[in-house]
């Protein structure tokens, strides 16, 4: 870590901390009561139960520690959307769910050295889910073509580009590019690029030296 930022002090290194689902770390105190039964999230993995108060506290007390080991900057939140207020069937803010994620933005930024930043900010969702700059440093973009399903292309990146540009006033913005919405797929050494057309299992010739992308 050292390294990058003796290249640029500006780097910063952030903890990944997943909302929705569990990713697999080993010896962090999860128990098997956090998890829902019967169902999977992203990537096939077992859904967080956020009904349950014990995993709420461990998530979030789990999150500030890691914000705090010498080699992090903040913590990264990811899939923060709760799926059951589409339509606008419940309250986005006042969710078990965002609950959480509101309480770890706001212990983490009580030190002024670290960050909250999240996947946030989404055009799909009424409101683009605005409430959350009010507590949280910064909003990542990705999917901002998803639609709510009654806008055209072109309308769906210019809300997006809306929310990041109310952000950046005083947010910090990460904008994502991603392989998988040109044709590519994830880097993946198991699949070299196609010699032809008609070969398959292969990345296409084009998306050589198309990266993911944050800026």
């Amino acid at each position: 870590m050292g390294t990058h930022q003796e290249r640029d002090p500006s780097h910063k290194t952030m903890y990944y901390w997943n909302v929705e689902s569990f990713w697999g770390t080993d010896g962090i105190g999860l128990e098997q009561s956090y998890l829902k039964v019967g169902t999977v999230g992203t990537g096939g993995r077992k859904l967080y139960d956020h009904s349950n108060p014990d995993i709420r506290t461990w998530w979030v007390n789990h999150g500030l520690e890691m914000s705090q080991q010498e080699f992090s900057d903040g913590v990264f939140t990811d899939n923060t959307i709760s799926r059951e207020c589409d339509n606008q069937a419940c309250d986005l803010e006042t969710t078990d769910k965002s609950i959480m994620v509101r309480e770890l933005a706001e212990t983490v930024r009580d030190d002024d050295y670290d960050l909250d930043i999240g996947n946030y900010l989404r055009q799909m969702i009424d409101g683009g889910t605005r409430f959350r700059m009010a507590y949280a440093d910064g909003s990542y973009f990705e999917n901002t073509h998803f639609s709510p399903g009654n806008q055209n292309d072109l309308e769906r990146i210019l809300v997006s580009m809306q929310l990041a540009r109310e952000a950046s006033w005083k947010k910090v913005v990460m904008w994502t590019g991603s392989r998988r919405h040109c044709g590519c797929g994830f880097n993946n050494p198991a699949f070299p690029f196609c010699t032809q057309v008609t070969k398959k299992d292969c990345i296409p010739q084009s998306c050589a030296g198309f990266v993911q992308t944050n800026t």
